[in-house]
């Protein structure tokens, strides 16, 4: 099966908002595409904090999802979050939140996604960064990808999740493609 199916990222979709938590706090991820994805929250007052501002761990529920349905829709995997870094900005009131999220790079096993949180009048309220492991297709979190297996990620680390019109991603001077055969090969002396 192609990960960047339409159809298998419809499914990803549906099922991140079948999640519990996703149903206790009116999440819903509202896109996913290749390497990207949108997760909203509508303001209600289960989201407040006694201040009368959305609490802080929902900006970090929200990452979170968003990152991991980012990275999500690059494999066949299942995985699990292994970090977080969120910086909040400033807080919000009777708004409810809107977070969009970019994989930043896809490795064999590790994906990084780099989020931003707004509120629904698109003032940024947060900044993050996040990184998730994938596993086999088997989804068991005993059996974690070997460096001798092939890529969580197959081929997409290396481009197949583009769109057929798309340029191949820019690289900074001297930067890899991941791909071990566009390496730059050390000299010994």
């Amino acid at each position: 099966m192609d990960p960047c199916d339409p159809e298998r990222l419809e499914a990803l979709r549906v099922l991140g908002n079948s999640a519990p938590i996703a149903r206790a706090v009116g999440m819903e991820i509202t896109e996913i595409r290749p390497g990207r994805s949108r997760v909203v929250i509508p303001f209600s007052r289960t989201i407040m904090q006694a201040h009368g501002r959305v609490h802080g761990g929902i900006f970090g529920l929200l990452l979170d999802t968003a990152g991991y349905f980012a990275a999500a829709s690059l494999t066949l995997s299942d995985g699990v979050t292994i970090g977080y870094t969120l910086n909040l900005l400033e807080g919000v009131r009777d708004e409810g939140l809107v977070a969009e999220a970019e994989v930043l790079r896809a490795g064999r096993v590790i994906a990084h996604a780099d989020v931003s949180l707004w509120s629904e009048s698109r003032r940024l309220i947060a900044k993050g960064t996040a990184a998730y492991r994938f596993f086999r297709s088997s989804g068991d979190a005993r059996d974690p990808v070997r460096p001798s297996a092939p890529s969580a990620f197959g081929a997409v680390s290396r481009g197949a999740c583009r769109p057929r019109d798309a340029p191949p991603p820019a690289r900074a001077p001297g930067e890899s493609s991941g791909d071990p055969e566009d390496s730059p090969k050390m000299e010994s002396s």
